[in-house]
């Protein structure tokens, strides 16, 4: 988890390049911090289990969480990572 970046300063989606307008706005990935859009390209949520919260994710984050899944190393990982939002 870490900083989330400025608003001010980005004006695209990071991940398709879209313009952020009225229309399209501006959300965070709660992992990397980058801006992304709504788009199910760009964005998705991540059911944190056992605490039943979901949290925003980018795509990028959302698949390198896959691949620890699939690999069964998100077991520990998750313990640390998470343990600020089960509270």
């Amino acid at each position: 988890v870490t900083e989330w970046e400025n608003d001010d300063k980005i004006q695209n989606c990071k991940i398709c390049l879209i313009s952020f307008n009225t229309l399209v706005r501006k959300h965070h990935c709660r992992l990397c911090g980058q801006i992304i859009c709504n788009s199910d390209l760009c964005s998705t949520f991540i059911d944190l289990k056992p605490s039943q919260i979901s949290i925003r994710s980018c795509s990028k984050c959302n698949l390198i969480l896959k691949n620890f899944t699939n690999n069964r190393k998100i077991k520990n990982y998750n313990k640390n990572l998470f343990a600020r939002y089960a509270e």
